[in-house]
């Protein structure tokens, strides 16, 4: 069996509009999408934020057809970020990302919980001089699990996997 349909259907406006990213290739801007419990759609997206590569998440409101950003700002910080992957556990979007500052580039994961983006866990660090790709973030049972590409300065190109141990309580 096959779906016979004729048409997509958008789900309300385009969710960013603004200037091109420059100078990124399209691997950075990478979108993703994921359900949350009310089966909605749930999208990770990289949008230039005052001339910063930022990650954004909305969610969609089919009442009202339209895409709601997930709290009153980006879940990256202050510095250059991309390659989002979302996922949602126990209700909650988590969104994993690769973020460079002046220490660095790493993996970060946050999630939004409280009307609010809070780390999860301390940042996946890349080696001196390397650079983290392509997180891609899944949930099993209650814990996030992100694997990516991690290349490591001597041409061999490594795959990681980690899951987030959190503290005893």
């Amino acid at each position: 069996k096959f779906w016979n349909t004729i048409t997509w259907s958008n789900l309300g406006p385009p969710l960013y509009t603004g200037p091109q990213l420059a100078g990124i290739n399209l691997g950075t801007a990478v979108v993703s999408i994921a359900l949350n419990p009310q089966m909605q759609p749930t999208v990770a997206h990289v949008e230039d934020v005052g001339g910063v590569r930022s990650v954004k998440v909305s969610g969609y409101d089919s009442q009202s057809s339209t895409w709601i950003l997930a709290g009153a700002k980006k879940a990256s910080g202050d510095s250059p970020a991309g390659e989002p992957s979302i996922t949602v556990i126990e209700g909650l979007a988590y969104v994993a990302f690769v973020e460079s500052g002046v220490n660095g580039t790493y993996v970060q994961v946050r999630r939004f919980a409280e009307n609010t983006w809070q780390r999860v866990g301390a940042p996946i660090a890349a080696p001196q001089g390397t650079v983290p790709k392509a997180p891609y973030l899944v949930g099993i049972g209650k814990l996030p699990y992100v694997a990516f590409r991690q290349p490591d300065g001597n041409g061999i190109d490594r795959v990681w996997v980690a899951a987030f141990a959190p503290p005893a309580p």
